[in-house]
């Protein structure tokens, strides 16, 4: 979407919402490019109003000014939502200018979880100590990496107040600090800011049910990683899962704690590492050992929860009926497998064929 501005200086604006909703799925991608200058101090003119919900879902929506001579605009202007989200980008600049151009103006913008090529606002190609990124209330953010000191650090939510101060957030160790300041202030005002990925996690929603080599069932399952890097990856960093009941208590006997937060006192039931052989997007498998004498029919019950970096993963355990009736033939066939085994180990004469007894065994279970 291209608004060619050519010197006209009252023009309305290239995108209008006015209400409603508007989404930008995966592959899709919005670009709005404002090329000229704008109508002077007109915020209903900005180069994008957004009065309704704008959702960007693993899309990409990009809004670019240039050329904008000595305009005193607002390039979106928010009234109501702007949520970007699962491993979305978004790019907002703003060049070729002398005048006080402000790249974001609202209080309802939220970022959740972009993807690699992040959330970036920029205004370095400005030639103007009164341009600003943010004008109003406060932008939300979770799951996301920013550049400190040339370093890039996760944190779990960051919120920064868009007309000036300390953005605070919580970092990987859980621990509450400032993450950066974001100055509007002329002559000194912050011109770059970048929202990264970091590595995020999902469970893959196909459970099936196993038996170990002590005879204990087990709750196999996959996760998926998302977003790594060389920073931070598989092969650095664990990921942690546990069991818990409806009412958010850990089950199935946790035992490991999270040795990455400091913070977090819960105990987990496996944590993974070490896999170089799994890429981002590649099942990586894992088996929680159920308790001896765990009712299966009660499975469905509970949930796992994961951690990774700083993100969080959810999903209720979901098994059929048949998987369950499976399961418990499978470990009985086995446990009549190690009985005749163990009486034939203490025997000379080995004529007795494991196999048919328990097909006999199966017979009658079954008839």
């Amino acid at each position: 979407m291209r608004d060619k501005r050519g010197g006209f200086n009252n023009l309305g604006g290239a995108f209008y919402l006015n209400s409603g909703n508007v989404t930008i799925d995966e592959n899709a991608t919005l670009d709005v490019v404002l090329d000229g200058p704008m109508s002077q101090n007109n915020t209903a003119s900005a180069g994008v109003y957004i009065g309704g919900t704008v959702n960007v879902n693993s899309g990409t929506f990009n809004v670019t000014g240039k050329n904008l001579g000595t305009s005193n605009n607002t390039l979106i202007n928010l009234t109501g939502r702007l949520n970007v989200k699962e491993l979305s980008s978004m790019n907002v600049s703003a060049s070729g200018g002398t005048g006080s151009i402000t790249l974001l103006m609202g209080n309802g913008m939220s970022i959740d979880s972009p993807g690699k090529q992040g959330i970036n606002f920029d205004t370095r190609g400005m030639n103007s100590q009164t341009t600003k990124l943010f004008s109003g209330g406060d932008l939300t953010s979770s799951n996301v990496n920013v550049n400190i000191d040339g370093v890039y650090k996760p944190y779990a939510s960051i919120t920064l107040p868009m007309n000036g101060g300390q953005a605070k957030g919580t970092n990987m160790d859980g621990q509450n600090q400032v993450a950066f300041n974001y100055s509007t202030t002329s002559g000194s005002p912050t011109k770059y800011v970048q929202f990264l990925a970091v590595p995020t996690l999902k469970f893959n929603p196909a459970f099936n049910i196993g038996i170990d080599s002590d005879g204990n069932y087990t709750l196999n399952g996959s996760v998926q990683t998302g977003a790594s890097d060389e920073l931070y990856n598989n092969s650095k960093n664990y990921i942690y899962i546990k069991g818990l009941d409806q009412n958010n208590n850990p089950v199935f006997n946790p035992t490991y704690s999270n040795e990455e937060n400091k913070n977090d006192q819960s105990t987990y039931n496996l944590r993974l590492k070490n896999n170089p052989a799994y890429t981002d997007g590649s099942p990586i498998p894992f088996a929680i050992t159920l308790p001896a004498g765990f009712d299966l029919n009660k499975l469905n019950n509970y949930k796992l929860q994961g951690k990774y970096v700083v993100g969080d993963a959810n999903i209720n355990v979901s098994v059929t009926q048949d998987q369950i009736n499976n399961a418990i033939s499978q470990k009985n066939r086995a446990e009549v497998d190690r009985g005749v085994q163990a009486f034939l180990n203490n025997r000379t004469d080995n004529s007795y064929n494991p196999s048919q007894i328990h097909d006999m065994w199966t017979d009658q279970t079954l008839n």
